[in-house]
């Protein structure tokens, strides 16, 4: 709608502009209270009735979005009319029939683009052969039937000439969409663990350094629960590689089932995950304790095995000097977890010193 009132605006300011140049010459002899009042008010004033009643009837419909698009470019076809009509000793401004149609390309769909032609097309054939016979009192040139036939091609060459354009575009359009979901999805394999789909140790990172840009500008609560399987190696070793997949399955499915459209979870490395959740020291401990209780009780299928899981949990604060510092202090948390019997949960505090983690 703003392109319409701008154009209404720039059809005052030239009729103006045309009468301050042209009033010695072309004008010579026309009373200019007559012209203001013919040729730039009276216009205007329609122009403002016409689109301010569509913007209304825009705001206002409960018409669904295409719909509510016709207002406009019904509005942009009245526009012409008048145009063609208050300038109808003008022969070559019959073209402004053209424009409605042009500014229907602008919303990219079809259907307007025909419903713009079709009223359009209409209000020309009114135009030329009920008006401008009947009620202009003009003297029509001798070749006028050729002029409207002339106008009616040019109409007609438009339409086909707009519909090209705009299947080109929606050609390209989807040609572009393809091409995004193309990179989409090679984006989400790179970022994807191939084994369990969740998300990969890069990844994890990437989120990671953005929650701790976020927290620094917001100050948004977050936390990180790091897990690793309990004697994993020895389950490895002594049941073969396929059933160490198999409880790894299976406490990804304990992690899916706790968790909430809030928490995202990774595959670290190995038999290690984290959680990155955007909760609190406490809500990170009972949603840690779910995921490890759901996991205990969980048996490994077609093997009739349970296996259990340590965690460390912790939240990030300011004084923790960056990424490298907070995630040593959960990883210091689930090594306290695994010294202190496994299959269970501690909070990183702080000031604890960092021990390496012993293998397990």
């Amino acid at each position: 709608m703003r392109t319409l009132w701008s154009i209404a605006v720039m059809i005052a300011v030239a009729e103006i502009v045309f009468y301050l140049c042209f009033h010695k010459t072309v004008l010579a002899g026309r009373d200019p209270i007559e012209y203001m009042r013919n040729f730039a008010l009276i216009p205007t004033i329609v122009n403002v009735i016409v689109l301010g009643t569509a913007e209304l009837l825009f705001a206002k419909s409960r018409a669904t979005p295409l719909q509510r698009n016709a207002f406009p470019l019904a509005a942009a076809t009245l526009m012409a009319l008048q145009m063609a009509i208050v300038h109808a000793n003008v022969a070559i401004l019959a073209m402004v029939f053209a424009y409605p149609v042009a500014f229907s390309l602008a919303y990219a769909d079809r259907r307007l683009l025909f419903f713009a032609f079709a009223i359009n097309f209409i209000d020309y054939l009114g135009y030329a052969l009920i008006y401008m016979p009947y009620f202009s009192h003009l003297t029509l040139p001798p070749n006028y039937q050729m002029e409207v036939l002339t106008t009616i091609i040019m109409l007609l060459g438009e339409i086909v000439m707009a519909y090209a354009v705009m299947a080109r575009i929606t050609e390209l359009g989807m040609k572009n969409a393809q091409a995004d979901m193309r990179k989409q999805m090679l984006e989400q394999l790179v970022k994807l663990d191939s084994f369990t789909k969740l998300y990969n140790h890069a990844a994890f990172y990437e989120a990671l350094d953005t929650q701790i840009l976020a927290h620094q500008k917001t100050g948004v609560t977050f936390s990180l629960i790091l897990m690793d399987l309990d004697d994993f190696k020895l389950i490895n070793d002594k049941h073969g590689h396929e059933m160490g997949d198999r409880v790894i399955m299976t406490l990804v499915g304990s992690i899916r089932q706790c968790l909430s459209p809030t928490d995202t979870p990774y595959r670290y490395g190995g038999e290690e995950f984290v959680i990155i959740t955007m909760a609190d020291e406490a809500e990170a401990m009972r949603l840690s304790e779910r995921v490890r209780l759901d996991f205990q009780n969980r048996v490994v299928p077609d093997t009739g095995l349970t296996c259990t899981v340590s965690m460390g949990v912790c939240t990030y604060k300011e004084t923790y000097t960056g990424r490298r510092e907070f995630f040593s202090a959960v990883d210091q948390a689930l090594y306290d977890a695994k010294h202190a019997g496994k299959n269970q949960t501690r909070i990183a505090r702080p000031e604890q010193p960092v021990t390496p983690p012993a293998a397990t």
